[in-house]
């Protein structure tokens, strides 16, 4: 907890593990951060857990007890009995939940709407779009021949 003019804060430790190089064997590195939002180190767990670096991330509270973590396999953890909910925090997690998920039901294509767009190799490049566009390869995730599944 912080002290600022009679008032504290809560804070949350987040704590980012990976591997320099990608490769599993060698020693991981970490990054630790520290939020006065719930909600701002959850977004900040979710922004690092992607890629064949990513070992994992755990966020802390105060007392050390570990309430969020996303695994090296990309599963999300969130440990209610820990956590002491208020309503304002309960508010912070409804918020971060809400993501929009973009369907490209008319093969546009627009990156801008997708939640994948930082993972996607062909975010904005024309190979994307659909093969009824002349010279694109359909490597869009979002487009129904590929079923989600981002291409490389």
């Amino acid at each position: 907890m912080t002290e600022n003019k009679n008032c504290t804060l809560e804070t949350y430790i987040a704590t980012r593990y990976y591997y320099p190089h990608g490769i599993e064997g060698e020693a991981m590195k970490t990054t630790i951060k520290e939020f006065t939002s719930f909600g701002n180190a959850i977004a900040y767990a979710r922004r690092y857990a992607k890629g064949k670096r990513f070992a994992g991330v755990q966020v802390e509270d105060t007392t050390g007890n570990c309430i969020y973590e996303i695994t090296s396999d990309f599963k999300e953890i969130i440990n209610f009995k820990k956590l002491d909910i208020d309503e304002q925090l309960l508010k912070e997690i409804k918020e971060v939940e809400k993501i929009e998920i973009y369907k490209n039901e008319d093969r546009k294509c627009e990156c801008w709407k997708c939640e994948l767009q930082e993972k996607c190799v062909y975010k904005d490049k024309y190979q994307r779009l659909g093969r009824e566009n002349r010279g694109a390869l359909g490597k869009c995730a979002k487009l129904s021949e590929n079923k989600g599944v981002l291409q490389y």
